[in-house]
């Protein structure tokens, strides 16, 4: 907006009238930046509930999830390990999130005393197809893609490729967490026969 404003093609109304309805609601931006790719990989790792990581701020089911969570009773040494990591990294792959994610699993590898190295980011990454764009690499959003199935949606379809019997903190394994996990919008999920792209 800024810049269009210096360069003449808006006037100082239409920016003023853009600052002020930017913002599509409360929550998280909903490109998928560092905060959404960090969700969904929370949810890949097993330590969100399934379908948890891209539900609006708006929606009740927020807060739902939430209170749910916090019945589970599984400590996170259970769940955060080569597996659940691993898991985590071939997703973001198939959702081409942040690669701010990177540092951040980088780091949990580290606190759960998982041997991890930038190498596996790229082996996994290589060997995982594309198979969900959204905004910044397309049009539609985060809520969009949560709306299309999201990440149980995208891990059923890359299931061949994860670690199926890791735990998460539903109790269940991956494959036992997405086993009804349907693609509703393939113009923002597509199949691993016609991804969006390989690595």
């Amino acid at each position: 907006g800024l810049a269009m404003l210096k360069s003449g093609k808006i006037d100082e109304a239409a920016y003023r009238n853009l600052e002020n309805c930017a913002g599509p609601g409360c929550g998280s931006c909903s490109f998928l930046g560092t905060a959404n790719t960090m969700c969904c990989l929370a949810e890949a790792l097993g330590m969100s509930l399934p379908g948890s990581g891209t539900i609006p701020a708006t929606k009740a089911d927020r807060l739902r999830a939430a209170q749910d969570s916090g019945r589970q009773s599984i400590r996170s040494r259970q769940i955060i390990n080569k597996k659940g990591i691993e898991n985590a990294i071939r997703l973001n792959a198939a959702i081409g999130g942040s690669t701010n994610a990177i540092l951040h699993m980088l780091a949990i590898a580290y606190e759960a005393d998982v041997d991890l190295n930038v190498d596996t980011f790229e082996e996994l990454s290589r060997t995982t197809p594309h198979i969900a764009r959204m905004n910044p690499a397309a049009a539609p959003n985060v809520p969009d893609f949560h709306e299309a199935g999201g990440v149980p949606a995208v891990m059923k379809v890359i299931l061949p490729l994860l670690h199926r019997d890791a735990l998460t903190v539903s109790g269940k394994t991956v494959a036992e967490n997405v086993a009804g996990a349907k693609i509703l919008n393939s113009g923002i999920i597509r199949s691993m026969a016609n991804p969006w792209a390989t690595g």
